[in-house]
């Protein structure tokens, strides 16, 4: 999943955005046209397609810091964005963020339903975003115990629709 999907993602059930995102594993796109595609986020910015607030529920748990600087990078462009007219030149770290990523495995969560939805549980990079009654039981606890050391608890064992049970 490119990051760039949290800009437009919400929860199927109670249409909540933005979806808290936590990060497992990720890969690196090669990108080509880095500065047509900033000047296509410019575009994107100015109809209020591109979500600030999409930066900020982000959880890198994977050991790659190329995430985290990216990451860091983009929301210092966001910062900035509302004190000037931006040029493609200035967006080329929101590219390298937006685009330049891919989340193979990780998780959403709707922090007001407090569903959880993975992302690449079936296949790398694929968000799973179904209703309650479209989901897989076992396939999701499967996810959540494999990923359990890395995910946080609010999604192992206190979200829904399934949840791993804690022993005490």
């Amino acid at each position: 999943m490119k990051p760039w999907l949290l800009n437009i993602l919400a929860c199927p059930i109670c249409k909540e955005h933005p979806l808290t995102t936590y990060v497992l594993k990720v890969g690196k796109n090669r990108l080509r046209d880095r500065k047509g595609l900033a000047g296509e986020l410019i575009a994107h910015y100015q109809k209020g397609v591109l979500s600030e607030p999409s930066l900020e529920p982000v959880h890198n748990f994977s050991k790659d810091k190329t995430f985290d600087t990216r990451l860091t990078k983009a929301r210092k462009v966001f910062a900035s964005l509302s004190k000037q007219k931006p040029e493609p030149i200035d967006l080329v770290p929101l590219v390298d963020y937006f685009h330049g990523l891919e989340v193979l495995v990780g998780a959403l969560r709707c922090e007001k339903c407090k569903r959880w939805f993975p992302i690449g549980s079936r296949i790398e990079s694929i968000p799973e975003l179904l209703p309650d009654a479209g989901r897989d039981e076992k396939a999701d606890l499967t996810f959540l115990r494999k990923h359990a050391d890395m995910l946080p608890q609010v999604i192992v064992s206190d979200s829904k629709p399934f949840a791993v049970k804690v022993k005490s």
